[in-house]
């Protein structure tokens, strides 16, 4: 395992803020968080690798910036607590064996759905050239100590709670429903029940007493706690057979 640049970016922690030129100025970039999922995130970076030094017509050398497209397995590296970013298009190794060809892109700002999640600081020689780790904005406050979280969010006028960051992960469509269902349900639910001990009452009984389970007694029904359920319908060829079976069975 080789840290890009650890003075940068020590112990995997971030060490920088972000912000976009919009023209008018610079304005702080989005963050987010990556839930728990079993998802693969589409993530983009832009840096300045060591497999990018060029060589100038006047004989200096620079490093041209890499834009790279990656694909995250938001559950790889949990442990790690890392953002594992597997690259489209890797970079041959370096000449030198004693060189990383990643070197110079620690500290680079990782992108998904518009936010930034993380920021790249290691290269783990074992995963092969095509995959490099980025540190998780949304485990930043586990990592920093009280005063080194104060400082950051000072620094980026805004707090690290993952709890408070929006997920970048897209929604499935059954969570979005299951949003729209607790959206409501918190939106009509009063904040505090008062004088419902005869109602929860009964829904105890409801969900743990001897009816649990089977049909519904008549007073729940009476009550209103529960509508009596549908019928089952029948198929008319089931239907059919039924009756001429019951035709054969009287003759």
């Amino acid at each position: 395992m080789r840290a890009l640049t650890p003075e940068s970016v020590p112990c995997g922690r971030p060490a920088y803020s972000y912000s976009f030129d919009n023209g008018t100025g610079f304005v702080p970039a989005p963050y987010g968080r990556v839930g728990e999922y079993d998802a693969v995130l589409r993530c983009t970076s832009l840096g300045f690798p060591r497999f990018k030094l060029r060589a100038d017509e006047d004989g200096s050398r620079f490093r041209d910036a890499e834009h790279i497209h990656a694909t995250c397995a938001v559950l790889s590296n949990r442990r790690e607590g890392t953002l594992d970013l597997c690259v489209t298009s890797p970079p041959a190794d370096d000449p030198d064996p004693e060189r990383d060809a990643w070197e110079g892109m620690s500290g680079a700002a990782v992108f998904a759905g518009g936010r930034l999640v993380g920021v790249v600081t290691r290269h783990h020689r074992s995963d092969g050239l095509g995959r490099i780790a980025a540190s998780r904005m949304d485990r930043w406050a586990k990592q920093l100590s009280a005063a080194e979280q104060a400082s950051l969010e000072k620094e980026l006028g805004r707090s690290v709670n993952p709890a408070g960051l929006p997920d970048a992960v897209p929604a499935t469509r059954g969570a979005l429903i299951r949003e729209i269902h607790h959206a409501q349900l918190a939106d009509i639910a009063p904040q505090e029940l008062t004088d419902r001990q005869s109602e929860l009452g009964d829904l105890v009984e409801f969900c743990g007493g001897p009816a649990a389970g089977t049909a519904v007694g008549r007073q729940d029904r009476a009550r209103g706690m529960v509508r009596p359920a549908p019928a089952p319908r029948r198929r008319p060829g089931l239907v059919l057979h039924h009756r001429a079976l019951r035709r054969t069975v009287g003759r």
